[in-house]
């Protein structure tokens, strides 16, 4: 088998480990300081319309029939997601 050497150094591995790091740490601060410094509401515009109306039904398009949650302001759904209180 032929050997592969690889061309990086220590001081290069370093600085990318750090950079990433870096990268990281100021994705895991998230939009909530921008939008309050801002002042502006950056939810989705279907929160502010109406009153969100919350039904519990179940998924019919296999056998399993899995739980359901939808979210819906004034009859048109905007969010369905799976019920974590399902049990399959």
């Amino acid at each position: 088998m032929a050997r592969v050497e690889l061309q990086i150094t220590r001081r290069t591995f370093l600085k990318s480990a750090l950079a990433g790091g870096g990268g990281l740490a100021l994705a895991a601060c998230g939009l909530e300081p921008a939008q309050a410094a801002a002042g502006v509401d950056l939810s989705p515009t279907w929160f502010r319309e109406g009153k969100i109306k919350t039904s519990y039904t179940c998924c019919s398009m296999c056998p399993w029939s899995c739980g359901i949650v939808v979210q819906s302001v004034d009859g048109v759904v905007h969010k369905v997601d799976g019920n974590p209180a399902d049990p399959k």
